[in-house]
């Protein structure tokens, strides 16, 4: 079977409970997604010819896998400072003594939250990383 970056999504994510209240997925295996996303711009590449009738729909698969990367990198970037800021804000005393940032960090959470079970979801990497604002955010 062929390895597509459209189908990878069975490993996309892994269910933890990285939270008492509730588990959260998180990514895992990213390295696999790279590889295939380098894979999948090698071939474009190499079948890329200018002028020809298919070039406008090579350009925006390589813009779109282009898109796929940079968002996978801050995903993943951020799901590790997630990760880190929930161990510490799971304690009562750093939220006390932290009170301010314990708020910024609550919005935060929210929003990884619902992104990751929006993954659990639907785990397709295109679509997930291509969301209109997903950068933004």
């Amino acid at each position: 079977r062929a390895f597509s970056i459209t189908s990878r999504d069975s490993k996309l994510t892994d269910q933890n409970s990285y939270k008492e209240s509730e588990p959260v997925s998180v990514l895992t295996e990213t390295d696999s997604v790279f590889e295939c996303l380098w894979h999948h711009e090698m071939i474009l590449d190499s079948i890329m010819t200018p002028g020809s009738a298919f070039s406008d729909d090579i350009c925006k698969w390589q813009k779109k896998l282009q898109t796929v990367e940079q968002a996978l990198k801050t995903w993943v970037s951020v799901q590790t400072k997630w990760l880190e800021m929930e161990e510490m804000f799971s304690l009562m005393a750093v939220i006390v003594a932290l009170n301010n940032h314990a708020r910024v960090y609550a919005h935060i959470d929210l929003e990884f939250t619902q992104l990751m079970k929006s993954v659990a979801e639907n785990p397709n990497i295109v679509q997930q990383c291509c969301k209109p604002g997903i950068l933004a955010s």
